[in-house]
């Protein structure tokens, strides 16, 4: 059955993806703040639907497909968004090996169900999304403290030496800087790394089905 509580909060957690986006491209502290909690409640959902599938035996077809998909989207929608906010330095290709990842995990699902068979887990999935969580909720939190200091401070640096110059000292202010980037490095070479693992342990699927 879709229509269950699991999946209804699956569909919303997608629906929140483009309210995100609105929020996060506007530059003042509201829009910031806004898409902070609206990730945050996209995140909760992602919490609950499990669980609550556990809990009353609730788990679909639909939601095997549809929860991971969801849970993509709002990560490729914050990713991509991230790019497009200077402040963030976090280049298009680094963002683009992460989504090929996601891309490449979401055809071989495809794939597992087409051949009606399990897929199996790797261990290096789970540090792989908390990893891409903490990211995001960290580079979230430090674009609205930056938009915040920015309109009740007197700091008027330019853009890419704001940090340096409202800290009076070069190392935790290049630090601050350049932490959206060193997290986004570290998220691109743990998921890249997960998705080869999760090739290899699914490597079976690859194989043509042998004729009795």
């Amino acid at each position: 059955m879709i229509w269950n509580i699991p999946n209804i909060l699956t569909i919303i957690r997608i629906l929140l993806v483009p309210v995100f986006l609105v929020f996060i491209l506007g530059p003042d502290f509201p829009s910031r703040l806004a898409s902070f909690f609206v990730f945050l409640t996209a995140a909760i959902t992602d919490f609950l639907d499990g669980r609550i599938a556990r809990l009353f035996n609730q788990r679909s077809e639909f939601g095997k497909f549809a929860d991971p998909l969801a849970d993509k989207l709002l990560v490729a929608a914050a990713l991509i968004a991230f790019t497009g906010i200077p402040e963030t330095r976090i280049p298009l290709w680094l963002v683009l090996l992460i989504l090929g990842r996601e891309i490449g995990i979401t055809l071989l699902r495809v794939l597992a169900i087409h051949k009606k068979s399990a897929m199996e887990t790797s261990r290096f999935g789970k540090c792989k999304t908390a990893a891409q969580m903490t990211t995001i909720v960290a580079v979230l939190l430090l674009l609205i403290i930056r938009a915040w200091l920015s309109e009740n401070s007197a700091v008027t640096a330019a853009p890419d030496a704001f940090w340096e110059t409202l800290s009076e000292g070069a190392f935790w202010g290049s630090l601050l800087a350049w932490l959206p980037l060193i997290l986004a490095s570290i998220t691109t070479a743990l998921t890249v790394f997960s998705g080869l693992a999760y090739l290899w342990v699914n490597r079976k699927l690859f194989a043509r089905r042998c004729s009795p």
